[in-house]
C-alpha cells in the first residue's frame, strides 16, 4: 500500500498474528504509560454481542495528562453471562493489564442506563464504589437523550402515525426492487437527485428518525408523483395488495398535520442530532457540555411559541 519493499518472508497470517501480537503489545504499554503519569482516570464500558452471539465487555480509559484529555480504547474481554459480577471482573481483568494503580486513580465510570449497570444495590458502578464511596458513577448524556426523546413522544398519536408512515415507506422501496427502480424514475422524470427513504430505528436512534424524515420531506414530490402513479386506475401490472399500501401511503402523505408535524419534528432533530453530536465527543467538557445543553434548550422553548 505504501509501495516499499516488504520481501518474501513472513507474508502469510500466522506471521500477520505474530506482528499483530506485538503491535498490541507496545500499544498497551503506551497506554499504561500515560495511566501511569495520569493521576486521575475514568472508565467507560458497555456490552456487545460478537458474530458467535457471546457478549463481551468493551472497556475505554479517560485521562488527562499536562492539560490533554485522551479516551484510549484498553481492552475487550468475554463474559460467560451478562450480569453484573461477570462484567464488573471483565473490566477489572482488562484495567490490570494496563495498569496496576488504576484502582487508586479511578474517580468516574461511564455507563448505559441499564439495571446491571447502575443498579443501587448491586450493578456495576455500585459494585466498583465499595471500596471508594467517592466513585461517580456517569450515565452516558448521549444515551440519556436518546432515552428523554423517545419518552416525550410515547403518548403522542400524530408522532406514531409519522413513524409508522416512515416505516411503512422504508419497507415499501426497500423490499421491492421494482417499486424501487420505479421511484428512481420518478426522481429522473422531476429533475431531482434520488434520494431513497430510509428506516426509522438505528444504533442511533436520533440521528437514524432525522435522516428517514429529511429523505421523506426532501423527497416528498418523487414518492408522491410514484404513488400516484400506481394508483392510477390505468396501471397495469401492479398487484392489488401493492395498490393498497400506495393508496394508504398516499393519503396519510397528504394529511395537512402530518406535513407539518414532520416538519417540526426535523427542526427538532436537527438540534438534538447535533447535540447528540457534540455529547460524544472525545475532548468535551462539563462546560461545553453545558453550553451546548443551554443553548438548545433556549431553542426549543422557543419552540412553544412558534406558529406552525
Amino acid at each position: 500500500m505504501k509501495e516499499l519493499p516488504v520481501g518474501k518472508t513472513y507474508r502469510n497470517k500466522v506471521e500477520a498474528r505474530v506482528f499483530l501480537h506485538y503491535i498490541a503489545d507496545m500499544e498497551r504499554k503506551k497506554i499504561e504509560d500515560r495511566l501511569g503519569r495520569a493521576k486521575f482516570i475514568s472508565i467507560m464500558s458497555d456490552g456487545s454481542t460478537d458474530s458467535a452471539v457471546k457478549e463481551q465487555e468493551m472497556v475505554y480509559v479517560r485521562s488527562s495528562v499536562g492539560g490533554k484529555i485522551e479516551s484510549k480504547f484498553v481492552g475487550i474481554d468475554a463474559v460467560d453471562k451478562a450480569d453484573a459480577e461477570n462484567i464488573t471482573k471483565a473490566i477489572k481483568d482488562v484495567m490490570d493489564k494496563v495498569s496496576q494503580q488504576w484502582e487508586v486513580k479511578l474517580v468516574a465510570v461511564a455507563t448505559d442506563g441499564a439495571a446491571v449497570m447502575v443498579g443501587v444495590r448491586t450493578g456495576v458502578v455500585q459494585r466498583l464504589r465499595r471500596d471508594r464511596p467517592y466513585l461517580v458513577g456517569v450515565h452516558c448524556m448521549a444515551h440519556r437523550l436518546e432515552l428523554s426523546f423517545k419518552d416525550s413522544v410515547k403518548n403522542i398519536v400524530l408522532f406514531k402515525k409519522v413513524e409508522e408512515l416512515l416505516t411503512g415507506l422504508y419497507t415499501f422501496y426497500h423490499v421491492s426492487p421494482l417499486n424501487r427502480s420505479h421511484l428512481k424514475n420518478s426522481f429522473a422524470a422531476l429533475k431531482l437527485a434520488p434520494i431513497m427513504p430510509t428506516r426509522v430505528g438505528g444504533t442511533r436512534w436520533v440521528a437514524h428518525l432525522l435522516c428517514a424524515i429529511d429523505h421523506f420531506l426532501r423527497g416528498y414530490p418523487a414518492i408522491m408523483h410514484h404513488l400516484n402513479g400506481i394508483t392510477s386506475p390505468d396501471v397495469q401490472g401492479v398487484s392489488a395488495v401493492q395498490q393498497c399500501k400506495a393508496k394508504s401511503f398516499s393519503a396519510t402523505a397528504k394529511e395537512a398535520v402530518v406535513l407539518r408535524f414532520s416538519g417540526f419534528l426535523h427542526d427538532t432533530l436537527s438540534h438534538l442530532s447535533r447535540v447528540s453530536e457534540r455529547l460524544q465527543k472525545s475532548d468535551i467538557s462539563i462546560a461545553d457540555a453545558h453550553s451546548c445543553l443551554s443553548s438548545t434548550h433556549a431553542v426549543l422553548e422557543s419552540y412553544k411559541t412558534r406558529f406552525w
